[in-house]
């Protein structure tokens, strides 16, 4: 692969010139100590930072790999912002630090284009018309960009965005071609720039072409690698951002293009890296933790049933004429919906519409959000736009109304009424929660991401037609008259479902909203109930006739121990301590107690910040989880919940929560004394350890022993959990 992937290089960089290096007229800049180069662009460009905590693959702009194939001759300053076009970018704090720095001798790489062609008034620039055109991208780019750059004596390298990633042959929105959406014409974006540099004497890198024909050469299955991941299954790829393996192709690509076409920057291009390759550049993020996430087996949950309504789209597409949506209430909701909770949260259809009524139970808040909603589910890749009037009914203004919500929202994951504060799944929103009145909002990684106010505040009586839409790289949300919203919304959502996604009409806390006139229309796939396409619990690396077939498919049933992606089990594994933990806390129903306060230093506090948190806090509090002072007191305060847990932890972890459910204790030792490694049981495992044996639970090795301080794999502890659901009854 590293080979063909250098040879279709290096033809690239030799096409360079035709497939879109426009040189005429730049002028030979001196490369002195103390130069810098300036990288503006949006999120294809940029440095995110942090951001992607919680990605498998996170995303990396090409922009902060370019210094690496320099000769240090200029200090590589990127200002890029992820959605940005090359007009919002104009009110951020960076585009000023641009104009106070350029210096002469400098250099500056544009990159926008992905969000210029956006159909929102705060970001969109007219693909059409040139630099003298008011409103156009090239007008922007030349009098915000170019011409100041190039009044200090700055080189200019415009760049045409890179393609976005495709499992068949390209479209044009692919390449940035666009179509027009109602006030905003579409058009060539990648064309208006190569128009703008030729008719400016300004370089121009034309890597719509190059990454196509890069693109085209690897083939689909090769370019989901330079893609970011959400999570460790393929199906969650992002197909607009590149990964940091996918950023230093670019970038390669990028620089040797440069290097044949006469820029001052050119001349100090440095390959002697190498080319990026796969086998060392791909690297996954070291603290991705799987997630584990059932999804619903079916819709029919305690608080109603499900409710069918005409679609009210006039053009549906693979859309079906019925839409069935299912009630459901999750999240931060201070106790488990039962059947007699109407109270709280109530679902009816009236004729055609469906009415939610939410009321004291729920909210959204920065760090927490229990909802009540109607959820349909459509395939991941399937393009929409879904659409209901909103009215309402009742509007929260004496029960901290700053928390209440309403609108539709797009989803990565769905529970059937289940309280859990630690639920903070990603999502778009096309409405509004009371705290500053955002004129729609989405979450992301557990950051709530807020827009600017409505123009007036939601008010008992009023009506709004909503809507979201689908778009390459994300999603459009609106609200009655008010501007429509992308920024900040690009981003796909896989993180916990990487199949499917939930459309939803929802509110929280004390409102009271009814959504009619719903139209939902669609290309790429049909909803899928949820009854259908329930996952299969069948693992491809768990072969008919395993030792641990049964035992895995029955706890994978039943929502207690998932595979590690969708057609996995990983069986040879070693489980975690924080897995282990958690495993023992799904058998003994995911009880969400009043919570004190853990003593390990290595698990944050807020139950809401990683998975894990409140099952470690219960088993704390139960007394069934101690820290590795267990082991060794030189470990004591920490839980070391990404460790290994070794065969005698896990015994001592189900025999406490054995013992405190008030069973009675078996005798001590003498059970263990006919393996030969029986002295290497830790003192406080003994008596963990002979009830396990006791009780069948845990076996001999094939070698006749116990190895209490081996690793238990997932499979070993996916057929001892079986063993002690069989003895608890």
């Amino acid at each position: 692969m590293k080979k063909t992937t250098q040879r279709l290089l290096s033809a690239l960089c030799a096409a360079a010139l035709l497939l879109g290096l426009v040189l005429l007229g730049v002028p030979a800049l001196a490369a002195e100590g103390g130069h810098t180069l300036w990288i503006v662009g949006d999120s294809t460009v940029c440095d995110f930072g942090d951001a992607d905590a919680f990605y498998y693959y996170p995303r990396y702009g090409y922009g902060t790999q370019v210094g690496n194939y320099l000769d240090g001759s200029y200090q590589v300053t990127n200002l890029a912002m992820s959605g940005r076009s090359s007009k919002s970018f104009l009110a951020e704090e960076n585009y000023q630090t641009l104009l106070d720095g350029m210096a002469a001798g400098d250099a500056l790489i544009i990159g926008f284009g992905h969000n210029d062609e956006k159909a929102d008034a705060e970001r969109y620039t007219n693909a059409n018309g040139d630099w003298q055109s008011e409103g156009s991208l090239a007008q922007c780019l030349w009098a915000n960009y170019v011409e100041p750059a190039q009044a200090k004596g700055v080189e200019v390298i415009l760049c045409t965005p890179i393609v976005r990633r495709t499992e068949d042959t390209f479209t044009d929105s692919q390449l940035h071609i666009t179509t027009d959406s109602g006030d905003f014409p579409g058009g060539d974006y990648p064309a208006a720039i190569r128009a703008l540099g030729a008719a400016k004497n300004c370089a121009v890198v034309d890597l719509t072409a190059l990454t196509r024909e890069l693109y085209e050469a690897l083939t689909p299955a090769e370019t989901l690698y330079l893609h970011a991941w959400t999570s460790n299954s393929e199906t969650s790829v992002d197909n607009t951002h590149l990964n940091i393996y996918g950023a230093k192709v670019v970038a390669y690509q990028l620089a040797k293009a440069l290097q044949g076409g006469g820029t001052e920057l050119g001349k100090h291009v440095d390959l002697s890296a190498g080319e990026p390759a796969k086998a060392t550049d791909l690297v996954s993020n070291p603290d991705y933790v799987v997630k584990e996430y059932v999804r619903p087996v079916d819709g029919t949950g305690a608080l109603g049933q499900p409710a069918t309504v005409p679609n009210a789209a006039a053009d549906p597409g693979e859309a079906p004429a019925q839409l069935t949506f299912y009630p459901t209430a999750f999240g931060d909701l201070g106790g488990t919906p039962t059947a007699g909770d109407e109270g709280n949260f109530h679902f009816t259809q009236e004729g055609d519409a469906l009415r939610v009524s939410v009321a004291l139970k729920g909210k959204i808040a920065s760090s927490t959000e229990g909802l009540a909603l109607y959820y349909l589910r459509l395939p991941v890749g399937t393009q929409f736009t879904f659409s209901a009037t909103v009215t309402l009914n009742g509007v929260n203004t004496d029960s901290n109304p700053k928390q209440s919500a309403f609108g539709l929202m797009a989803r990565d994951d769905m529970y059937l009424d289940v309280s859990d504060s630690s639920i903070l799944g990603d999502y778009v929103a096309a409405g509004t929660f009371a705290d500053g009145h955002s004129n729609c909002f989405y979450r992301r990684s557990g950051v709530l991401g807020l827009k600017d106010p409505l123009a007036a505040a939601p008010a008992e009586g009023q009506s709004y037609r909503v809507s979201i839409t689908s778009n390459s790289d994300g999603f459009t949300c609106s609200i009655g008259d008010e501007e429509a919203q992308s920024g900040g919304f690009d981003f796909p959502l896989t993180a916990n479902d990487s199949q499917y996604f939930y459309l939803c009409l929802f509110a929280s806390r004390k409102m009271d909203v009814t959504f009619s006139d719903i139209a939902l229309t669609t290309t790429g796939g049909a909803p899928a109930l949820p009854e259908d396409g329930v996952p299969t619990a069948r693992f491809a690396d768990l072969p008919a006739g395993h030792w641990a077939q049964a035992a895995a498919e029955a706890l994978a049933d039943q929502g207690i121990m998932l595979g590690t992606d969708d057609t996995h089990f990983s069986p040879d594994t070693p489980t975690t301590r924080a897995m282990a933990t958690t495993l023992v806390w799904r058998l003994a129903g995911s009880p969400m107690y009043a919570l004190k306060p853990h003593q390990f230093e290595d698990v944050p506090d807020e139950p809401y910040t990683l998975w894990y948190v409140v099952p470690i806090r219960w088993a704390y509090e139960k007394g069934i989880l101690n820290s590795y002072g267990d082991r060794d007191l030189t470990h004591s305060g920490h839980m070391g919940p990404n460790d290994p847990v070794t065969r005698e932890q896990l015994a001592a972890i189900l025999y406490r929560y054995h013992t405190q459910q008030g069973a009675a204790d078996a005798a001590a030792g003498e059970t263990l004394q006919a393996f030969p490694d029986a002295a290497n049981v830790s003192s406080w495992a003994v008596d963990g350890m002979s009830w396990a044996v006791e009780n069948g639970l845990i076996q001999g090795t094939d070698a006749g022993a116990l190895n209490p301080q081996g690793f238990a794999t997932r499979a070993e502890v996916a057929v001892i959990l079986q063993r002690f659901q069989a003895l608890e009854g």
